[in-house]
């Protein structure tokens, strides 16, 4: 019978190294906000999507929405948008 872990497990399974490089990712999205737990938007790289939404929703709660996608000297791009850390956990 295998064990599904909790959710604190799995935070916990989290090392501190992961944390800190969310937290590089997150505070790109945040950038250009006073308050990083506000609405925001960013562009990325679309390669890196995957990255970015795993650390919007580790730090606000908030998966980021695709809003634009263009390419600019032959790599794509969105333009991202997340709900923040109040609309999405509250306090």
């Amino acid at each position: 019978m295998s064990k599904e872990m909790t959710q604190l497990e799995m935070i916990e399974a989290v090392s501190e190294v992961e944390v800190a490089n969310k937290k590089v990712l997150f505070n790109y999205l945040t950038k250009d906000i006073d308050n990083w737990k506000l609405p925001f938007g960013a562009t990325i790289p679309a390669k890196d999507f995957d990255k970015y939404n795993d650390a919007s929703i580790w730090f606000a709660g908030s998966p980021l929405e695709v809003i634009r996608i263009f390419k600019k000297n032959g790599q794509k791009f969105y333009d991202v948008f997340g709900e923040g850390y109040y609309e999405c956990i509250g306090c």
